[in-house]
């Protein structure tokens, strides 16, 4: 990712918990962390226990997270629950300025039929190829799929797909009220049977696209 100061350092902190391809499953990886942040920031303050429950995360993969992100100056662990640092706030400010909205979407044809998280990344629509690099981050990251739209005049969907077929009038009321992307948005829709992969999906795809910003 070409940004510098506190969301190029928070990527380059991310690479270092990335999923190794080969051997077991590490308790936490960059996409928890990730997730972790974004949630302790939009809820603060959280208990452990809260953020177990809403990341659908066992605890003490959760305890890990958060010890990870102390280290790095990022979130603090108070009596009343986890709140983010000073260096945290900043870096939240910044990381909401690209990434403005992630959100539960309805499952429809777009999905699918699954249920999905939204998540809109501004600027990023003419960054966007065919969708197949957002898709397949999704993919590993344990998402059933992902489609990608741009916001160019009116939602686009890439790829090959005719928009008449998914972007039905419902599809684009849902889209626009629960995620309301501006001219030369991203949207990135991942879908999974669970809500932590869809999760997990929706953030790994704009983590894809986040690197050619």
């Amino acid at each position: 990712m070409r940004s510098s100061g506190e969301l190029g350092r928070f990527i380059a902190f991310l690479r270092k918990y990335s999923r190794p391809k080969f051997g077991p499953a590490p308790a936490f990886d960059s996409l928890d962390l990730v997730r972790a942040f974004w949630t302790v920031c939009k809820r603060q303050p959280i208990s452990r226990q809260e953020l177990s429950s809403t990341l659908e995360l066992g605890e003490g993969s959760v305890r890990s997270a958060i010890r990870a992100l102390a280290s790095a100056g990022l979130v603090e662990v108070r009596k009343r629950g986890c709140i983010p640092a000073r260096r945290g706030r900043a870096l939240f400010g910044q990381l909401a300025c690209v990434v403005s909205r992630v959100s539960p979407v309805r499952a429809s044809a777009i999905t699918f039929g699954e249920r999905a998280v939204g998540a809109v990344v501004a600027g990023g629509a003419s960054k966007v190829r065919m969708g197949l690099e957002e898709r397949d981050a999704a993919l590993r990251a344990g998402a059933s799929g992902a489609t990608v739209l741009v916001r160019k005049g009116k939602l686009h969907l890439t790829g090959s797909f005719d928009d008449r077929n998914f972007i039905t009038p419902d599809v684009e009321k849902e889209i626009e009220s629960v995620l309301s992307p501006c001219e030369g948005d991203a949207v990135i829709l991942s879908y999974s049977p669970r809500k932590p992969g869809a999760e997990r999906g929706a953030w790994g795809a704009v983590l894809a696209l986040m690197e050619r910003l």
